[in-house]
């Protein structure tokens, strides 16, 4: 079977294409099935993609300028995206095509290759989609008409998939099925829990919202001055992110670490993994973190809530305040060795809810069953 991903980068090094990869790379290497993997996305050739891919999967980069101007400029570059697509489409023959939240591309396919089945994965919650309208749109009138689009457009897709139940009950729809996301970090060992240090991996971008993060750890470098914080992770925020540590006089116990390529290693030198997003999807990084041993912080949001249970497996900052945020954390750290144990070993239960080959069968099933039905 022919599989067609398409993916706004490979080069980022995001949770989207993270857990792209770890699909594609399951798929190519699976024993009993025959699966053709195609990836198109932005970019040039000769690009080298942030994560390793399996040597099998073929790559068809579409070179497409202005992908960074407004949304009316890069609306003007349809016309040259189709043409690339058809290309593609035309070159592979996919029996499948699946769109992992490529920009523009879908708004085109709900309207073209009606006779390949088409699946739309939604790597955002829709609590976060409202989110974003309300940031980007002043327009109570404007924010419904994008929701409306797209519920429209996902209605024309075969299938559109969202990561959580919470998700599936929001959009209603007939079409969507939840499949959720999964760790590939493999655990040979787990942190100690014995490291002062908190870890955050994520993109410095406004969903992130890291300033949040670094203000909430002055609340917590006051009480315990020996603890200190590793944010990994690149973006269009990193100077002002970094400028903010200067100001709050924190460079002796924030540090940003910029990218890796072994991610677990940082992991196990922590004790505690934080994420202050404003909204979520799915956040892998921190199943990815619960699979080190790493008991989590998060805010109660979609995404984050659905695996970080309070007071089971980490803590919820219910209010989005710097000092919820700050009291979760303390909480963690006053916390007796035993108890941290405790939080310890129900992340590392969690963990086993979204196993690889559970997760994956949902999607092998889900493309048999529309290839079936084309």
């Amino acid at each position: 079977m022919k599989l067609l991903y398409f993916v706004n980068s490979l080069t980022n090094s995001g949770g989207i294409e993270r857990i792209l990869v770890d699909k594609a790379n399951y798929l190519a290497t699976l024993p009993e099935r025959s699966y053709e993997i195609h990836i198109a996305y932005y970019g040039k050739e000769g690009e080298v993609p942030f994560y390793r891919l399996h040597p099998d999967i073929r790559l068809h980069p579409i070179d497409v300028t202005d992908r960074s101007a407004s949304f009316r400029r890069r609306i003007m570059t349809v016309p040259v995206l189709y043409r690339h697509m058809r290309r593609i489409i035309k070159d592979v023959e996919p029996d499948v095509i699946v769109n992992e939240s490529m920009q523009l591309v879908s708004y085109i396919l709900p309207f073209t290759f009606r006779d390949i089945p088409r699946i739309y994965v939604i790597h955002f919650s829709y609590e976060g989609l409202k989110i974003m309208d309300r940031e980007m749109f002043r327009s109570p009138l404007k924010r419904h008409f994008m929701m409306w689009l797209r519920k429209s457009f996902l209605k024309r897709y075969d299938k559109f998939i969202v990561l959580t139940e919470h998700d599936r009950k929001m959009w209603n729809a007939p079409t969507v099925e939840v499949i959720p996301n999964f760790t590939n970090i493999k655990r040979v060992e787990h942190s100690g829990l014995s490291h002062k240090r908190a870890i955050c991996v994520g993109r410095l971008e406004h969903q992130k919202d890291m300033p949040m993060l670094v203000r909430a750890w002055r609340l917590v470098a006051e009480r315990y001055p020996d603890w200190v914080l590793d944010i990994w992770g690149r973006g269009s925020e990193y100077e002002k992110v970094k400028a903010l540590v200067g100001s709050l006089h924190l460079e002796q116990c924030v540090f940003l670490r910029g990218t890796t390529q072994t991610v677990d290693e940082e992991y196990r030198k922590a004790s505690l993994f934080v994420l202050a997003s404003r909204y979520e999807g799915f956040a892998l990084v921190t199943l990815e973190a619960m699979n080190m041993g790493l008991p989590c912080v998060s805010f109660d949001i979609p995404g984050c809530n659905n695996i970080i249970r309070d007071g089971f497996n980490g803590f919820i900052a219910k209010e989005r305040t710097e000092r919820a945020f700050a009291d979760a954390i303390l909480h963690y750290i006053q916390l007796d060795e035993d108890e941290k144990v405790r939080l310890q070993k129900n992340a590392l239960d969690t963990c086993g809810e979204y196993g690889k080959d559970v997760v994956m069968r949902k999607w092998t099933d889900l493309f048999e069953a529309v290839s079936m039905h084309s």
